[in-house]
């Protein structure tokens, strides 16, 4: 269904985004390079969408955690 693929989607980008921050890249920069609007892009880093939330709830639990997640 199509809800399912823009759900993935935007984790997909909620995820790349964060990459490319903490690779030093800017929002234009990403917003470029992913092919979305740099206010999608904000949204995702500072955590006003919920996939922005749940790839920044990973990422802070995989440096909590040296790395290891389990499902």
């Amino acid at each position: 269904p199509h809800e399912r693929v823009t759900w993935v989607d935007s984790l997909a980008v909620a995820a790349a985004a964060l990459a490319r921050r903490k690779a030093g890249m800017s929002i234009t920069e990403i917003a470029e390079e992913l092919g979305r609007s740099e206010s999608t892009i904000m949204n995702h880093l500072e955590g006003k969408t919920e996939a922005g939330k749940i790839i920044q709830k990973v990422y802070d639990h995989l440096v909590a955690n040296k790395g290891v997640l389990e499902v």
